[in-house]
């Protein structure tokens, strides 16, 4: 089986989405008769994200456009240009270049570099209502940088960008995999609403249309840690937005609920994870 990462030429992305941006909030299906598709292996969900907004995604994901595009007909991987002209669909109010450099060196500086996986590799056990790192002698810690080197050039007007052989096989190498509509995910405002969305299309093809997540993992997937010890607002700010953004627009997914997962000691009733349970949306 041979999968595309983007099904669509050079460019026709970006001008789709400029043409039909004030569309997407009215979640019309003309939008997506054309399907842009980001195909990744699903160990992508464990890459870390410090503190992006929704804005910071969309960048993201579209540098994993050209470094596809840029490097699908040749084995070796080599760094990628990519035009400022591509970048500004997100930023159409910088009119300035000098602000927009700024802009894009701000991302690449503060957000981008610190792009990889920082997972824990451990035995978990249930301990006071929680689950706890099991210190058996046996945990590792794993961490692998996405990106190796970027350079924001002024004068060409170009970020280039140059990923690690981990991150590019991320990208390149499929097993089990996941995908998603581009200017479906671009289409959400809320950061936290593009996270859980891809949860779903990890879990999507699963017979029970359902999975469960410990706490402390959710929380660190959806970079909401600032809600760690606060479930009402993370409720509040994070899941329950989410939830509403993706049952109201998206075209992948409806009647997204979810649940709460509690110890099963009444006298110390805590939560320990959530439940999320959907339906897959079948376009006509």
């Amino acid at each position: 089986i041979k999968f595309i990462t983007f099904d669509f030429s050079e460019r026709e992305f970006i001008l789709k989405f400029i043409k039909q941006k004030q569309i997407i909030k009215g979640n019309n299906k003309e939008l997506f008769n054309f399907k842009d598709i980001l195909v990744y292996r699903n160990e992508m969900n464990s890459i870390s994200f410090p503190n992006f907004n929704a804005l910071d995604f969309n960048i993201f994901f579209t540098i994993c456009y050209f470094v596809i595009k840029q490097n699908k007909k040749q084995r070796s991987l080599k760094p990628v240009k990519i035009r400022f002209d591509d970048l500004r669909i997100f930023m159409p109010q910088i009119k300035n270049k000098k602000r927009f450099f700024k802009e894009v060196v701000k991302f690449a500086r503060k957000k981008l570099r610190f792009v990889g996986v920082d997972t824990l590799e451990y035995k978990e056990i249930e301990k006071n209502g929680e689950f706890e790192f099991l210190d058996d002698g046996k945990r590792k810690a794993i961490g692998a940088p996405f990106v190796k080197r970027y350079v924001v050039c002024e004068e060409e007007e170009v970020l280039e960008v140059e990923l690690t052989s981990y991150a590019y096989s991320m990208l390149s190498e499929f097993g089990n995999f996941m995908s998603f509509d581009m200017k479906e995910f671009c289409s959400f405002e809320n950061k936290y609403t593009k996270s859980l969305f891809r949860l779903l299309k990890q879990y999507e093809n699963s017979s029970t249309q359902s999975f469960s997540m410990n706490k402390n993992e959710f929380i660190k997937f959806m970079d909401s840690l600032d809600y760690d010890n606060d479930l009402y607002d993370l409720t509040r700010k994070a899941i329950t937005p989410s939830i509403n953004e993706l049952n109201k627009t998206s075209t992948s997914f409806k009647d997204i609920e979810y649940d709460r997962v509690y110890t099963l000691d009444d006298r110390s009733k805590k939560v320990i994870g959530f439940k999320f349970i959907f339906q897959r949306r079948t376009m006509i």
